[in-house]
Parts: C-alpha cells; sequence; structure tokens
C-alpha cells in the first residue's frame, strides 16, 4: 500500500503538507544552575515517520541513478557499496 503511495507521489513530484511539518519539544539540559535562561533548554524536532521512509526511497533511487549513469565521481567513495573509506 504505502510502495504505491509513494511511487505516486513521487511520479507527480507532490509532497504533502503534513509530511513537512514536524512537532517541536522543548528539552531540559540536565544540571542547569537555573533554569530561568534560554540556553537550560534544547528544542528537539520530532518529524513524521513516513516522511522519513518516503526521503529514503527517494535517495535510494536518486543514488541507484547515479550508480547506473556513472555520475558519481572516482573520488566520491563514501556511503558506497563495495568501497571503503
Amino acid at each position: 500500500m504505502l510502495a504505491k503511495l509513494f511511487s505516486s507521489y513521487i511520479a507527480i513530484g507532490y509532497y504533502l503538507k503534513p509530511f513537512k511539518d514536524s512537532i517541536i519539544v522543548v528539552l531540559w539540559k540536565l544540571q542547569k544552575p537555573s533554569y530561568t535562561t534560554v540556553k537550560a533548554y534544547r528544542p528537539i524536532a520530532l518529524l513524521n515517520t513516513i516522511r522519513k521512509l518516503l526521503k529514503r526511497i527517494v535517495a535510494g533511487r536518486l543514488f541507484k541513478i547515479m550508480e547506473e549513469t556513472d555520475m558519481l565521481l572516482a573520488s566520491q567513495i563514501g556511503a558506497r557499496p563495495g568501497y571503503l573509506t
């Protein structure tokens, strides 16, 4: 089901608005002398899980195309199967 949905998004080039949104949660940093300053807190962005999956699929497809058409330089060895850094 998700594969069909993702293929449709990729084919028409459409990205749903909910995939672009995130939720920001503010956490306390531990052992701060005072929680009255901004530096005592850390904002964390929680992203949509389906968005992450779609992004990974698109990146994988782009990487495969780049490998097949020799678009990557020979010096580009990081994150490539069969190459060691």
